[in-house]
């Protein structure tokens, strides 16, 4: 998770962090044998409300994006350890962002990166 403008990093997860995470969404459903790898993460600004995989981006502090900063997410894939070669990428599965937002959100974000096209 970083800081649009800044590009600074206030949070990262491994690979680790992540296990298991995506079967609540997968589970009972026809893909559920693939849930061990895929992951899915979510991020809200003071909503977690203590669930799991889920993390609270700071708006004020040290490590923080201020609510007026959009945020962007990196995704890296490292090296084998032991082979020291990356993984192929026709066998990678691409990350996928999915935004909900409250209506009040998208409206201001229109507003703010693409006026008049609303």
């Amino acid at each position: 998770m970083y800081h649009t403008w800044d590009l600074q990093g206030i949070m990262s997860f491994s690979a680790s962090d992540l296990q298991d995470s995506a079967f609540a969404y997968l589970k009972g459903s026809k893909y559920e044998h693939l849930s061990p790898y895929l992951y899915a993460i979510e991020f809200t600004r003071g909503q977690c409300n203590g669930r799991q995989f889920c993390h609270d981006v700071p708006a004020s502090g040290d490590l923080s994006i201020p609510l007026d900063i959009p945020l962007l997410f990196i995704e890296r894939m490292y090296y084998d350890p032991e082979t020291h070669v990356g993984p192929d990428r026709t066998a990678a599965v691409p990350a996928r962002l999915i935004h909900v937002a409250p209506v009040s959100f998208l409206d201001w974000l229109f507003k703010q990166f693409l006026p008049g096209l609303r």
